[in-house]
């Protein structure tokens, strides 16, 4: 049997923000950092998080210029990097949401998406069957 733990796999580098950072300011950072999830930190600690379907939730809703403060989600499920992978995996599809903040303490540790737990998977795979994975695209096209 396989043990793994989110320490293991979690993001270690979190793009962070903090409440008063605006719509505008929040999308780039996605987008520049191609990421979906940003937690938002006051005095170094957790608050909420803000993610990309959030944003365009809120900018279909009106045009007006505001802060990711009034649509984050306050106080969000967090796990700790001694969270086993599967657990972390059953949280995030049984609360259908696509990332997961890691906190150790109080401190914000990592996060977990599930690109995490896919690249996880394809190790796991890859190991137990010593191949590298490949995928192959046939009929794609094909008329």
């Amino acid at each position: 049997m396989i043990v793994m733990l989110v320490r293991e796999i979690m993001t270690r580098r979190v793009i962070t923000i903090d409440a008063d950072t605006t719509l505008e300011a929040a999308r780039r950072l996605l987008d520049k950092h191609r990421i979906r999830h940003l937690p938002v930190l006051a005095n170094d600690r957790l608050v909420g998080m803000v993610s990309d379907r959030d944003l365009r939730s809120a900018g279909a809703m009106n045009g007006r210029r505001t802060v990711v403060g009034g649509i984050m989600t306050p106080m969000p499920v967090t796990i700790s990097s001694d969270t086993r992978v599967e657990d972390a995996a059953r949280i995030l599809l049984d609360r259908k949401i696509g990332g997961l903040p890691v906190v150790d303490g109080e401190t914000l540790a990592g996060i977990v998406s599930g690109d995490d737990l896919l690249r996880a998977l394809v190790a796991v795979v890859e190991t137990a069957t010593l191949e590298r994975i490949s995928v192959e695209l046939t009929g794609v096209g094909d008329a």
